[in-house]
């Protein structure tokens, strides 16, 4: 396993609870201005971002895994489930994560 800084990693986390369910890549949007949105993340993921953004645009759902993996190289995944308290938890923490980038 690559080792990556917490910032990375957290980005990483982040992603993979986007691309879960349509609505939730939505509410991220509600934070940064989905044209902003690859600029808060590291280079190497601006790619799989715009994959994210244009699919939701376009057809309002999140890419495949296989799709992802395809265009990008990641292997991202989307969570099996999300309760109520990742649900909390990920929009505060990507609020939070988001105004330390400002």
């Amino acid at each position: 396993m690559r080792n990556f800084d917490a910032n990375d990693q957290l980005q990483f986390h982040f992603l993979e609870f986007m691309i879960t369910d349509p609505k939730l890549f939505e509410s991220t949007t509600d934070i940064i201005d989905i044209s902003q949105l690859g600029m808060y993340f590291n280079n190497r993921y601006r790619k799989v971002i715009e994959l994210i953004k244009n699919r939701y645009v376009k057809y309002r759902r999140s890419p495949t895994s296989e799709e992802i993996k395809a265009k990008t190289g990641f292997n991202l995944h989307p969570r099996n489930t999300i309760n109520e308290d990742e649900l909390i938890w990920f929009l505060d923490e990507f609020k939070k994560w988001a105004d330390l980038q400002k």
